[in-house]
């Protein structure tokens, strides 16, 4: 079985994919908090590191 053979089998649509797929609705609504977490905490990131440039900018220099 090469590479892509096993690559495929992983890929193929299970019965248990299948239910999970039908209700697409939940599926979306549990990805989308999902994302919205990641976007809230790269926000905060970027918030971190300016306040912490305009500090050093201020305080240092």
């Amino acid at each position: 079985m090469s590479r892509n053979d096993i690559r495929l089998r992983r890929k193929m649509m299970t019965s248990r994919r299948i239910e999970r797929h039908k209700d697409y609705d939940s599926l979306m609504s549990r990805y989308q908090k999902g994302s919205w977490a990641r976007r809230m905490i790269k926000w905060v990131i970027v918030l971190i590191v300016i306040l912490l440039a305009v500090y050093l900018a201020f305080f240092i220099l």
